[in-house]
């Protein structure tokens, strides 16, 4: 099977092309935006009522507080699976794709390789959003702002970092731990779908999950600050979570940790599809 054939490259663009044709990333452009702008409004208004003047704000404040677990849960891993739901079933026969690829384990590996391209275009799209929305509110600055260095406001940041790091660092950090998070839960919802044979449950099923996780964080039940629980490794830095490790090493800790339930669900999917009913008459 050759990775980097004509077939197998068509295959993967083939993949990109139909899914930036549908509908449904078209909503996303523009429903995305329009939830950033109103929950930045919110922000602005909220903090005025707090009696806490802009001047003493900046751009960094409105970009946490987009990207605070509660829009992470609620907006973002689930807008992402709607958009990957059908990507399993969403190109010609799956048989005859098998067939110029050369076999079913590199017809999935596609799949998985369509996955990581897309999830890199939803997080782009989402940082390239934040900053947009954020420039229309508050001002640039490389450092925290007067407001959050004096404590004037809680924002979802832990006070440790404020004094260690820079806030473009751990802007970066949550964009690593947000792609490889939502890498992952595409290829459980990739899972989910082969053995349901439907998008439709494939979504739900997966969409169950980071919901759980939302409200083990609502509750700030003690479970959650488990290693092997993924809340953990999707917002750690976002949450007051007595860590024995520095941020950057909890950061690594945190991507290793989805690499290795990545690595596995691809394992697993090569098993399933190289299990299927079907007759290709081609090396697995």
């Amino acid at each position: 099977m050759n990775f980097w054939g004509a077939s197998y490259t068509h295959f993967i663009w083939i993949g990109l092309k139909r899914q930036f044709t549908k509908v449904r990333w078209y909503v996303f452009l523009i429903v995305c935006p329009v939830l950033f702008y109103q929950e930045a409004n919110r922000f602005i208004i909220q903090l005025n009522n707090m009696g806490i003047q802009q001047h003493v704000l900046n751009i960094w404040d409105i970009l946490f507080d987009l990207f605070s677990y509660s829009y992470i849960f609620i907006f973002m891993i689930p807008f992402f699976l709607f958009l990957v739901s059908d990507l399993m079933f969403d190109q010609d026969s799956k048989e005859q794709w098998m067939l110029r690829i050369g076999s079913r384990t590199g017809w999935w590996f596609g799949k998985v390789v369509i996955l990581a391209l897309l999830t890199l275009c939803y997080v782009f799209f989402l940082m390239a959003y934040a900053y947009l929305i954020g420039f229309l509110y508050l001002p640039w600055d490389e450092g925290w702002s007067v407001a959050k260095v004096q404590h004037l406001f809680p924002l979802p940041v832990q006070p440790q970092i404020i004094g260690s790091m820079a806030p473009s660092i751990v802007l970066f950090q949550i964009g690593c731990l947000l792609y490889f998070g939502l890498f992952t839960f595409g290829l459980i919802t990739f899972i989910a779908s082969m053995y349901t044979r439907s998008e439709v449950w494939g979504l739900i099923i997966s969409s169950c999950i980071p919901f759980l996780g939302y409200v083990l964080l609502l509750f700030r039940i003690p479970l959650v600050e488990s290693a092997f629980l993924f809340p953990r490794h999707f917002v750690y830095h976002l949450l007051d979570i007595n860590d024995l490790f520095s941020s950057w090493s909890q950061v690594g800790i945190s991507i290793g940790y989805w690499m290795v339930v990545a690595a596995l669900l691809w394992i697993w999917g090569s098993v399933k599809i190289s299990k299927e009913d079907i007759n290709l008459g081609v090396a697995e």
